[in-house]
């Protein structure tokens, strides 16, 4: 009927439901020591589980296996290690023993935590060729993470990021400056 106010017969009824979170500004990347310090942690941790798991094999006397293992390629056991330390960790828990040590975590870029797709991408992207000095570009996020659309944050920060708290970042980028594209002449001061 013209003119009437035409009203759902299936509305529901006046109902609020509680606004989404909005989160301010982006997720800030774990600082760079930190990421460094993962490593190093990390590296090591790996090679405690692979001699671990030697030594397992040793008791459980599979010397057959151990034999084949001897044998196999270097590049082909690192990646079996890399594959056998991270995946598990990063896609099960988010961490690793490095980011435990730090208090760091692997999420998406919007907080979330990352598939196991994604963190199997990480791992195989650390073998990109210098792909370790990335963690000095601008930004501070690897190519590890750039890939597959991750990054390593703090925990502390991740939980008040999520909760919608805008989180600056606590220090500032300390990468390479960007390169001046203005024209401008710069003045150079003749070494002594």
């Amino acid at each position: 009927m013209a003119g009437e106010e035409q009203t759902e017969l299936y509305q529901a009824p006046g109902v609020t439901l509680e606004a989404p979170v909005q989160r301010q500004g982006k997720l800030p990347a774990a600082q760079r020591w930190r990421r460094v310090l993962n490593y190093l942690v990390d590296y090591i941790g790996m090679m405690l589980f692979v001699m671990a798991l030697a030594f397992v094999l040793a008791l459980a006397g599979a010397d057959s296996l151990i034999y084949r293992i001897e044998t196999t390629p270097e590049l082909l056991l690192g990646v079996a290690a890399m594959l056998l330390y991270y995946v598990p960790l990063e896609g099960m828990f988010g961490t690793t023993l490095g980011k435990l040590v730090t208090g760091t975590v692997v999420v998406t870029t919007d907080g979330r935590k990352a598939s196991f797709g994604a963190v199997i991408g990480r791992t195989f992207c650390r073998f990109i060729p210098f792909e370790a000095f990335s963690i000095f570009s601008r930004g501070r996020v690897c190519w590890h993470d750039q890939i597959p659309g991750t990054k390593v944050v703090e925990r502390a920060v991740l939980r008040r990021w999520l909760a919608g708290e805008r989180v600056e970042e606590a220090v500032e980028d300390d990468a390479l400056p960007a390169s001046d594209t203005s024209g401008g002449e710069t003045t150079s001061r003749p070494a002594d």
